[in-house]
């Protein structure tokens, strides 16, 4: 039995490693000073895509935690996120959708 859950406990690792990571944000944007981050903004875009705090990480380039944790006004996202969330405004829930669900 121990080994069978050592085995399976390196698959999990194997396939954690082997899992894709979010998408890096775009790095040709404006100036970071022509962004503004707002906790409440991000968190009613989201709301108003219909996203997880993942799949919005995932548009964003960034983990499910720092989501949170820029709702929540605990962090700030870096300069390199504000282009990502800036752009989450454009976007249709049915662009978003298209962009995180995957294709069948």
């Amino acid at each position: 039995m121990k080994r069978r859950i050592a085995d399976l406990e390196k698959e999990v690792r194997r396939l954690a490693k082997a899992s894709p990571r979010p998408a890096k944000p775009p790095t040709e944007a404006l100036p970071p000073s022509t962004h503004k981050f707002s906790a409440k903004a991000l968190a009613a875009q989201r709301q108003r895509l219909g996203l997880t705090a993942k799949e919005c990480g995932v548009l964003v380039g960034a983990s499910q935690l720092s989501i949170y944790k820029w709702e929540a006004g605990k962090a700030k996202p870096q300069d390199r996120y504000l282009v990502a969330i800036a752009a989450l405004k454009s976007l249709s829930k049915r662009e978003a959708d298209r962009l995180t669900k995957p294709s069948i």
